[in-house]
């Protein structure tokens, strides 16, 4: 984080929020629901059973870690804690279990970033130091201490925050380490804009997101000239605490919403409350920055969930949608815009649209695959229920998308049905596949 801010601090983040299961990435430009998620540092250590509720219960989808160090002789470590040395995985071994108790069911964290560097860290210094002396082969310490991070605690991404060193050569050449041992990178600049442009032409799709710091050091950040830099992936913007209530979310709307932003986040002070106030933030978030973009998800059921899935797999015309157990296939899998107010979803599998059979007005009407003519029963608007959840309601009818008869089968169809906004069989939440 920029000069001035405490890093032995929360920060939060937007990210998709779901209460749903781990798996996998964050895709960087989301339909209908903006990015949510949390940072913390030794609060995230030590995760006490209050904070495990208050970030499973608040909407908000990823924790950032903040931060690991890299000390000049390749170990990792974690605030005061060792993490990770000569290859090995050496730190607390319920760590995993407690960021596990986070994103298991129900949930809405579904990634984990552990982040490097920030305001006076020799972290990246150390790095290039490092690769000038050993390279960046798979028999290094530094490729060897990634793959045990991410082996031991499922971590996700690496998030870089250079505040210090701008080496373009040694952060890309770090950036593939991580990407070889599966993890993915994101970026959280706050100042020169020309370092951070060139790191993701250099890593180009292995970076997947940009977290942009408007405030203290980068308070004179604008989304619309950092959105520009990346290759079309837009920034999610970032604020702190000290603009609650109406600043943060004006500021949302105004500078990360105008921009086509499709996440943000909160930097706090440590005082923002897990159990009440975290939920508060991703509801600000979300009401500024969902509908912004399209993306390919995966559509999950708030009360089984279970994924809106086409029957059987079916590809052609008349193939019912039922929701059905989990796998991420490609006939769960739907391509999700938002424009002009309005919504679709294209199956991945199928190329067809989810449709209402036969332009039909009344409950229990199913939903079907059928060749995408944009009419408005091919439509739908989503209203935001909270930590993360959606009803989707169809435009041409005012109904809303749930499973029949509140059926937790997997198999069972799905209709639309007069909207209970209450009803958790008719609230859906986006996620990448």
């Amino acid at each position: 984080m920029s000069q001035g801010v405490n890093c032995n601090l929360w920060k939060f983040a937007a990210g998709v929020a779901v209460a749903l299961p781990f798996f996998g990435a964050v895709a960087p430009q989301r339909a209908d629901a903006a990015s949510a998620g949390v940072y913390g540092s030794e609060r995230f250590f030590t995760m006490n059973a209050a904070d495990t509720a208050g970030i499973r219960a608040s909407g908000m989808s990823s924790l950032f870690l903040f931060a690991m160090s890299v000390n000049p002789n390749g170990d990792f470590y974690y605030g005061g804690h060792v993490l990770c040395q000569n290859g090995a995985y050496t730190g607390d071994a319920g760590w995993r279990s407690r960021i596990d108790g986070c994103r298991t069911l129900p949930t809405g964290v579904n990634r984990i970033e552990m982040a490097i560097g920030g305001w006076g860290s020799p972290t990246f210094q150390n790095i290039k130091d490092r690769i000038a002396a050993d390279g960046t082969g798979t028999n290094t310490v530094l490729y060897r201490n990634l793959s045990a991070l991410k082996n031991a605690l499922g971590i996700n991404a690496i998030q870089f925050d250079d505040e210090t060193t701008y080496d373009v050569g040694s952060a890309s050449a770090f950036g593939n380490m991580v990407a070889a041992v599966g993890m993915k990178v994101t970026l959280c600049p706050y100042t020169n804009a020309g370092y951070w442009q060139s790191v993701k032409a250099q890593l180009g799709a292995k970076v997947d997101a940009v977290y942009l710091q408007c405030y203290d050091g980068g308070a004179a950040n604008n989304p619309a000239s950092w959105n520009n830099l990346f290759g079309g992936l837009k920034v999610q913007v970032g604020y702190w605490e000290r603009e609650r209530d109406a600043t943060f979310q004006t500021k949302m709307l105004n500078l990360g919403r105008a921009n086509g932003c499709t996440g943000g986040f909160l930097w706090t002070d440590d005082v923002v409350d897990t159990s009440s106030e975290l939920l508060k933030y991703s509801d600000w978030i979300h009401t500024s920055l969902d509908n912004n973009g399209t993306s390919t998800n995966v559509i999950l059921n708030r009360a089984t969930l279970m994924a809106l899935d086409a029957s059987g797999a079916g590809t052609v015309n008349g193939t019912p949608l039922i929701q059905s157990t989990l796998h991420g296939g490609s006939n769960q899998q739907w391509i999700s815009t938002y424009s002009g107010g309005q919504g679709s979803f294209i199956g991945v599998g199928s190329g067809r649209a989810a449709t209402v059979d036969g332009y039909q007005y009344g409950d229990n009407v199913g939903v079907s695959l059928w060749d995408n003519i944009g009419a408005l029963h091919q439509k739908y608007t989503v209203q935001y229920q909270g930590a993360g959840f959606y009803s989707i309601v169809f435009a041409h009818s005012g109904k809303a998308m749930q499973v029949q008869n509140a059926s937790t089968a997997s198999g069972a169809r799905v209709v639309q049905y007069t909207l209970n906004a209450n009803g958790y069989n008719a609230q859906w939440a986006f996620r990448c596949p």
